[in-house]
């Protein structure tokens, strides 16, 4: 029993690096053995973890049915074993797969379902992470000065992981762009974009040349735009995000018309 729960814990650390790299199907293929350990030793709380895994992986491969599945079953354990800040987690993922297909009533719910969970816990990073999803989608449905008030405190705490630090600098930059302030706006993008490359962060690195591909495009910089849609389009591709290059192919399509 001892070995087996070392080889789970052994294929999470493995599992984690493969996301951090963009290996998003050999990830998937450890959380899945991961997951078969767990309920073979009848440990609740980390087959529900499994399965919050494996829900965030389906959602960063664009396979938002399988997504939910596997927040819904992780949400069940949880329920039962009485673990509010696995739910917290849970229902953040599942706001990340409703907004990555565009369902962003759904996805406002669970981010603020996670919000309020995180808000009377102790750990500050967990609640600022929880912030950090909300602005993005704040930022996503125009509501910027609301996105720039909470992303400027979350760049401001001395307590974030660099890594939320990184994204949070994306978003803030793209609303004060929004807000009138292109240049300051622009190198605070760059300046996350730059930290997110040194950190290897995939997923996000892909997103934020998304999101400068696409400011790009509104400031009629084609060169630029082409740029950074070429480089994170070629990521997505590589790792099968499919959601990210379904975004990318309707911004490149409005890149070719201009």
């Amino acid at each position: 029993m001892a070995n087996l729960h070392g080889e789970a814990n052994n294929l999470n650390d493995i599992a984690r690096i493969q996301t951090k790299l963009g290996e998003f199907t050999k990830a998937l293929e450890s959380y899945t053995t991961n997951l078969a350990i767990y309920r073979n030793i009848k440990h609740q709380e980390m087959e529900a973890q499994s399965l919050y895994n494996l829900g965030t992986i389906y959602t960063l491969l664009g396979n938002y049915e399988l997504a939910h599945e596997s927040f819904t079953a992780s949400l069940s354990i949880l329920k039962i074993i009485k673990f509010s800040r696995g739910a917290a987690y849970v229902y953040s993922g599942m706001g990340d797969a409703y907004f990555a297909s565009a369902e962003q009533i759904d996805a406002e719910k669970y981010y603020g379902r996670a919000v309020k969970i995180f808000s009377g816990l102790t750990n500050e990073e967990e609640y600022l992470w929880s912030v950090l999803n909300l602005s993005k989608l704040q930022y996503t449905i125009g509501e910027f000065k609301e996105a720039h008030d909470s992303l400027e405190s979350i760049v401001d705490n001395p307590n974030i992981q660099r890594n939320y630090k990184f994204e949070s600098l994306i978003y803030l930059g793209a609303c004060e762009v929004e807000m009138g302030e292109i240049e300051p706006g622009l190198a605070r993008i760059n300046e996350g974009l730059d930290s997110l490359k040194s950190l290897i962060l995939y997923s996000q690195t892909v997103e934020a040349h998304r999101i400068m591909g696409e400011i790009m495009l509104d400031l009629g910089r084609k060169d630029e735009a082409r740029q950074h849609l070429e480089e994170g389009q070629a990521m997505a591709d590589k790792s099968g995000m499919k959601g990210e290059l379904r975004m990318y192919r309707e911004l490149i399509n409005r890149l070719k018309e201009l």
